[in-house]
């Protein structure tokens, strides 16, 4: 179906909420479908049929309608997994022609944002961009600077890691030209950072992060700003792909959106069954505790306590 295909793992995050309470991982076929916002949805092959003892995975699956969470399938069970909106940009054109399709309100927000913090810096604003394998770790460095200070990195990992493993496959990507890595710098010191691994003239939405402390000023929505500009300006791409995932930045940045999920198959053993029932009542939970915290009027104020510890 795709890119990628061979023995990897899968993870399952128990979460409620922004809090992860603990992980499990299982070794699995993995494959990813292209990216392909205009292909015709493909009928779902079942893995299990040609490796039925082994856990298997489809991730970026394109779907026209909801699939259902859990279901029955020869051999074993298949979880949908991360089953929403995909937002992206069609690279084509000038820069001008893609802030052209804002809205003139919009429009005018987002450059209004970029102006505030140009003149909060005085002339101490500095983006940059690294690709290459000898700048990656520099890179690394800087980001991780930032990703320190995040609330993705204090509740859940979700920050750009810090292992080694991470950097060398960063390194290789870098060595075949297919990554970039943006950071945004106020007196010298980093305060956002972005990073797009690259696949098939696909830049990829990875990791995002911005000091918490400036907020106010919008680091993480001007770093972006910039660094679309400077895909357009490149012309080596045909996409923008924000990957899974419904946030403001996502829907003011975004041209177009599909459906698509994450197809994981397991075979019908004890403790596949337990893990993946598990994680889908706790994700149901989750869900629900937090409509019931938004009716209440308390979500906000919560989720602004955790990601201020």
């Amino acid at each position: 179906v795709g890119q990628g295909g061979g023995p990897k793992a899968i993870r399952l995050r128990y979460c409620l909420g922004d809090w992860c309470i603990f992980r499990k991982s299982f070794p699995a076929l993995c494959q990813a479908a292209p990216f392909d916002p205009d292909a015709p949805e493909r009928l779902i092959v079942n893995p299990l049929s040609v490796h039925p003892e082994c856990v298997s995975a489809i991730f970026n699956w394109r779907v026209d309608m909801p699939l259902p969470r859990l279901s029955r399938v020869a051999g074993g069970i298949r979880y949908v997994r991360n089953q929403m909106e995909s937002y992206y940009i069609p690279i084509t054109g000038t820069f001008d022609d893609y802030l052209a399709g804002f809205s003139a309100k919009s429009r005018s927000t987002l450059k209004r944002k970029v102006r505030k913090l140009e003149e909060m810096a005085a002339g101490n604003l500095e983006f940059r961009m690294y690709s290459g394998s000898s700048e990656m770790p520099e890179y690394l460095s800087l980001a991780r600077q930032v990703a320190v200070k995040t609330y993705q990195e204090k509740l859940f990992d979700g920050a750009i890691p810090d292992t080694d493993e991470f950097r060398a496959r960063v390194l290789d990507l870098a060595s075949a030209n297919r990554v970039r890595g943006y950071i945004l710098l106020l007196n010298g010191k980093p305060i956002s950072y972005l990073y797009l691994p690259i696949t098939d003239r696909v830049a990829v939405y990875g990791y995002l992060g911005y000091d918490p402390e400036l907020a106010t000023w919008s680091p993480g929505t001007v770093l972006l700003f910039f660094a679309i500009r400077q895909l357009f300006e490149e012309g080596s791409f045909q996409y923008l792909d924000f990957t899974y995932g419904k946030n403001q930045v996502k829907e003011t940045f975004g041209r177009s959106s599909f459906l698509r999920a994450d197809l994981y198959f397991f075979p019908l053993r004890p403790k596949y069954l337990l893990a993946v029932y598990g994680h889908a009542s706790l994700d149901s939970l989750s869900s629900g505790l937090g409509r019931a915290l938004e009716f209440l009027g308390l979500r906000r104020a919560i989720r602004r306590i955790l990601r201020s510890v």
